[in-house]
C-alpha cells in the first residue's frame, strides 16, 4: 500500500460527509419508525373495526380470529425487531467500515475517501432499498392476510345466517304443527265437556222437575185434607216481626222479612200512626197420569203502629239489612229544627265572618212552632 499525502482541506470536509450521513440514517430511521406507526395505527383502526362489526358472531369463531390477528401482530412484532436488529448491525457495519475509511483516508488519501463515499452511498441505498421492500412486503402481507380474514368471517356469517334461518324454520313448522295438534285436543276436550254439561243439566232438570211435580202433588194432597178454613194455613193471619224505638228526634222501625218478600214491602206514614204492607204471591203446577193441575194465589197483609209524635214521611230512609229492613222514621220538629238551625248558622257566619268573636246560635235562633200534620201521607216501598 502507497502512502498518500492527505490534504487538510480534504480531511476537513470528511467530518461534514460523517455528519450528513448520520442525518441521513436518522431520517431513514425517523422515516422508517412513522411508516411502522402508520402501521401500527391502521392494523389497531382495523383491528377495531373488526372487533366492532363481528361481535355479535359465534364466541369460537371471534377468539380464533383474535388468536390468528395475535399471531400476525406478533409476527409483525418480530419483523420490526428483526429490521430494527438489521439496522443496527449495518449502522455498526457502517461505523467500523467509518473509522476504517477514515484510517485509509489517512493512510491513503482523497482517492480512498472517494472510493470510500461511494461505497457508502451505495451501501445507505442498498439499505434504504432492503427496508422499503421489507416494510412494503409486510403491508402487503398484512392487507393480505386482513382480506383473508374477512372473508373467512363473512363465510362464517354467512353460513351461521343460514343455520338460523333453517333453524326458525324448522321451529315455526314445528310450533305450527304443535299449536294445532294442541287446537284440535282442547276442542275435542271442550265439546266433550259441553256435552257432558248438557247432559248433566238435563238430568239435574229432569230430577228437579220430577221432585217438584211430587212436591206439589203431595202438598196438594195436604191442602185437600183441611176440612174447616181455620186448618188451612192460607186464611191464618200473617203478621211481621217488628220492633219499634223512640230514639228522640226520629222512630227506629226494625222489620223482619224473608228475602223473596222484600220486594213487596212498603210503609206509609202520616200523622198519627205508620203502616207496613206486604203482599205474597204463589204459582205452583203438577202433573199427573196426564192431568196437569195449578193452583195461584195472591195474599195481602199489613201491620199499623200509633205514634205519639208526627212523622216527616219525605225524610223517612231504608237500610236493608241481613234479616230485612231498618226503617228511620224523623220526627216533624226535630227536622224542622235542624233545617232552621242550619240556615242560621249559615246566615250568621256570613255576616260576621270579618270578626271572630263566637256566636251562641241556641240562644238567639227562633223556635219554631210545631203542629201536627192532619192531611197528607208519605210512602216509601
Amino acid at each position: 500500500m502507497s502512502s498518500i499525502p492527505i490534504q487538510n482541506s480534504n480531511v476537513q470536509d470528511l467530518p461534514e460527509t460523517l455528519i450528513s450521513q448520520k442525518k441521513q440514517k436518522e431520517e431513514l430511521c425517523a422515516r422508517h419508525d412513522q411508516e411502522m406507526e402508520n402501521l401500527k395505527r391502521s392494523y389497531a383502526a382495523e383491528k377495531a373495526d373488526l372487533e366492532d362489526r363481528y361481535e355479535a358472531s359465534a364466541q369460537s369463531d371471534r377468539l380464533n380470529h383474535y388468536d390468528h390477528l395475535r399471531n400476525l401482530k406478533g409476527q409483525i412484532n418480530r419483523e420490526e425487531r428483526s429490521l430494527e436488529s438489521r439496522g443496527r448491525e449495518a449502522i455498526d457495519r457502517k461505523s467500523s467500515a467509518y473509522r476504517n475509511e477514515e484510517i485509509r483516508i489517512d493512510s491513503e488519501g482523497r482517492s480512498r475517501v472517494d472510493q470510500a463515499k461511494k461505497k457508502a452511498a451505495a451501501i445507505e441505498e442498498y439499505e434504504r432499498q432492503s427496508q422499503t421492500r421489507a416494510s412494503d412486503d409486510a403491508h402487503q402481507n398484512h392487507l393480505k392476510n386482513t382480506n383473508l380474514i374477512l372473508q373467512e368471517n363473512e363465510r362464517a356469517l354467512e353460513a351461521l345466517r343460514e343455520n338460523k334461518s333453517l333453524y326458525l324454520e324448522d321451529q315455526k313448522s314445528r310450533h305450527a304443527a304443535d299449536l294445532i295438534e294442541m287446537k284440535n285436543h282442547f276442542e275435542g276436550l271442550r265439546e266433550q265437556k259441553l256435552d257432558q254439561h248438557q247432559d248433566e243439566v238435563r238430568a239435574i232438570e229432569a230430577h228437579a222437575n220430577q221432585t217438584l211435580n211430587q212436591k206439589a202433588l203431595v202438598a196438594g194432597e195436604k191442602i185437600g185434607l183441611f176440612e174447616t178454613r181455620n186448618q188451612d194455613p192460607f186464611y191464618r193471619l200473617r203478621k211481621f216481626e217488628t220492633t219499634l224505638t223512640d230514639s228522640g228526634d226520629e222512630f227506629i222501625l226494625t222489620v223482619k222479612v224473608p228475602e223473596h218478600e222484600r220486594k213487596d214491602i212498603k210503609i206509609q206514614a202520616n200523622a198519627r200512626d205508620v203502616q207496613l204492607t206486604g203482599i205474597r204471591t204463589s204459582t205452583q203446577e203438577a202433573r199427573e197420569n196426564g192431568s196437569t193441575y195449578s193452583s195461584r194465589s195472591h195474599q195481602a197483609y199489613s201491620e199499623k203502629f200509633q205514634v205519639n209524635h208526627p212523622i216527616d214521611s219525605k225524610g223517612i230512609s231504608r237500610v236493608e239489612t241481613q234479616e230485612g229492613f231498618t226503617y228511620t222514621l224523623p220526627k216533624i220538629g226535630a227536622r224542622a229544627r235542624d233545617l232552621a238551625f242550619d240556615r242560621s248558622r249559615e246566615e250568621g257566619l256570613k255576616q260576621d265572618s270579618a270578626t271572630t268573636r263566637d256566636l251562641r246560635f241556641a240562644e238567639s235562633l227562633p223556635t219554631p212552632e210545631f203542629r201536627a200534620a192532619l192531611s197528607g201521607k208519605g210512602t216509601l216501598g
